[in-house]
């Protein structure tokens, strides 16, 4: 009969005790902190690092196809129907080969017209030579014979020149990129009938550079080329040529990047990738990747330390670029001001801080 009694006590006594506890609990959490839990609350830690300059010598990466430094368009100087066209996309041509022909017979006849003209004119010369001796012609009239002449000879030359390029000679050994006319169609007259690729010229992988990237580049600066066709060997190359205006269409500016075979096999019409590395340019100040702050496009902040007190202070920045966990920055901040890093992410202007 006593035991029931005592469970009651011993559990009463329990619940008084937890009450009591919590009791403290609450009267603890609910006052007030003291000045100097205040003041720690209100400071955020944080790391600083000195405004450091850098060089910009960051890769530059452009994509592209390769080609023949010596592309050729090859057509008729005279237009006419085609009589003979020889070889085909991928064939080689040697130096000196016959490529096409148009038909003889137009240009021929005008061949002959200005031969005969000229004949006729010789012709009425001497006769107002031997007029002129007689005092029956007139000097006027014996220069403008010779006049006649020399026009009559100008006009032969003109239609031999026009003859001999109804045909179109190879005028570089290579290879045929396209054939863009058949036997029996009407070709105008310069018109591109043969594209090659000479054989003898380097290779060459043309690009376009953004402007910022273009005032960074100079002949001769290194290059690694990655082909598609190759994916597993890196070309060694230089840059060559350098566009001094931009592409109306696209607005870039075209480099040329001299590729090194290797040994390889190469051929028109490659995609690859090209790393420029620029030579070392003009030092631009540089904070890590964290100590920028509300970054929107061009324009960042970065946060110093306002005096020797624990307030900060905010700067305007203008973003250059990235350079792996740096960010080149444009600033009038001296060279070597201590730049809040670790921490800036929870900063405002208001912000108080304890430097780690």
């Amino acid at each position: 009969m006593l035991r029931p009694a005592l469970l009651l006590l011993t559990a009463s006594a329990a619940l008084l005790t937890a009450s009591s506890c919590g009791s403290k609990e609450t009267q603890a959490a609910a006052a007030p902190p003291t000045a100097e839990a205040s003041a720690d609350t209100e400071l955020i830690p944080v790391q600083t690092v000195p405004l450091a300059a850098q060089p910009l010598t960051e890769a530059i990466r452009a994509s592209g196809k390769l080609s023949s430094a010596t592309e050729l368009r090859l057509g008729f100087k005279v237009g006419g129907i085609v009589t003979e066209l020889g070889p085909r996309e991928g064939d080689e041509v040697r130096r000196g080969q016959v490529l096409a022909r148009v038909n003889p017979a137009e240009v021929g006849a005008q061949v002959t017209q200005a031969r005969e003209a000229l004949a006729q004119a010789e012709r009425s010369l001497q006769r107002s030579q031997n007029l002129y001796r007689d005092s029956v012609a007139t000097l006027e009239q014996v220069q403008n014979a010779r006049t006649a002449v020399a026009a009559g000879r100008a006009a032969v030359q003109a239609a031999e020149f026009n003859q001999q390029y109804a045909t179109i000679v190879a005028p570089v050994s290579g290879r045929v990129l396209s054939r863009r006319a058949e036997p029996g169609e009407l070709v105008a007259a310069g018109a591109p009938v043969y594209e090659l690729s000479s054989s003898d010229a380097a290779w060459v992988l043309r690009v376009g550079l953004a402007d910022r990237d273009v005032v960074r580049v100079r002949l001769g600066d290194a290059a690694t080329i990655h082909l598609d066709a190759y994916p597993e060997l890196d070309f060694r190359g230089r840059v060559s040529r350098l566009a001094q205006t931009s592409d109306p269409a696209s607005g870039t500016y075209e480099a040329e990047i001299t590729v090194q075979p290797a040994g390889r096999k190469l051929v028109s019409g490659l995609v690859g990738e090209v790393d420029i590395t620029p030579r070392a340019g003009a030092a631009v100040a540089t904070v890590p990747v964290e100590a920028l702050v509300s970054a929107d496009g061009s324009r960042g902040y970065v946060y110093t330390l306002r005096g020797r007190g624990p307030q900060v202070q905010q700067h305007p920045v203008r973003v250059l670029r990235l350079l792996g966990g740096q960010v080149a920055i444009a600033s009038e901040l001296p060279l070597g001001t201590p730049i809040i890093s670790q921490g800036a992410a929870y900063l405002t202007p208001s912000s108080r801080v304890t430097v780690q």
